[in-house]
């Protein structure tokens, strides 16, 4: 969970990538987990300057059960096996405490099932950390239910725009990206362009030859973007899911040059 100065940026892209910071927990939590919750502690927040990051929430707060009909009998049937991620739902007292010890200005956030429901998560939020945060979500209005988005303090930052690019969900099936542009308050603060991505999951070779074409996709927006501003501070946070580790990674490095 790096910080920012908030000065204006040093030319450059930088890039947040997170397997998830924390994985949603069942209601009650068992006691190791809420140990380890109580436990953890972020680094102190640097005097003067902002704090960004990334967290895949966890199909907040969960992901409906949906059969498999076939077309030709009618007949449903079920996933063999499903994720432990699909079956429990969201602690919402555990991720408020997380989201509170984090103490950012700005969060990239994933796998958002019930953007109306997180909202309440926010408003809490806000009470507790005496902030004023928004939050805003793509849309995907022709895949995934797992929607992504960003929260940001309104005393902090301005959200200039947002776009959609359902380009990047190139299988039909996965998350679009949703890129933005915010500024801060005052005159000479930060400005910057970012982008929210959730890349395909999976270790098999075939998955992540799709992972680098979405990243390939994302990576010509970004291009795109940064000669429109005329500025190239620019963040790319989110979940890239490089399952296959230094091999994956050796692939997006240049492509994200």
């Amino acid at each position: 969970m790096p910080d920012s100065n908030r000065k204006p940026l040093a030319p450059r892209l930088l890039i947040l990538a997170a397997f998830a910071l924390l994985a949603g927990c069942s209601a009650p939590i068992d006691s190791s987990e809420q140990h380890s919750t109580e436990q953890w502690l972020p680094s102190a927040v640097t005097e003067g300057n902002l704090r960004f990051g990334t967290f895949n929430i966890r199909n907040y707060p969960e992901l409906p059960y949906v059969p498999t009909i076939d077309p030709e009998t009618g007949a449903e049937s079920s996933p063999p096996n499903p994720p432990l991620s699909h079956l429990k739902h969201t602690n919402d007292e555990a991720l408020v405490s997380l989201l509170v010890k984090l103490d950012f200005d700005f969060l990239a956030i994933q796998e958002i099932v019930d953007p109306e429901l997180f909202v309440h998560v926010v408003t809490r939020l806000s009470e507790l950390r005496d902030r004023d945060y928004a939050a805003v979500f793509s849309e995907n209005a022709t895949s995934s239910p797992q929607q992504i988005g960003f929260i940001y303090d309104r005393d902090e930052l301005k959200l200039l725009w947002t776009r959609e690019h359902p380009e990047i969900d190139t299988s039909g099936r996965l998350r679009p990206g949703f890129s933005a542009r915010f500024r801060g308050l005052e005159e000479g603060d930060i400005d910057f362009g970012t982008m929210v991505l959730h890349l395909a999951s999976g270790s098999s070779h075939k998955r992540a030859a799709l992972r680098a074409e979405q990243l390939a996709m994302a990576a010509d927006i970004v291009r795109d973007e940064i000669e429109e501003s005329g500025d190239e501070d620019y963040i790319l946070l989110g979940d890239l899911n490089t399952a296959r580790d230094q091999e994956e990674l050796a692939i997006h490095d240049p492509t994200l040059a």
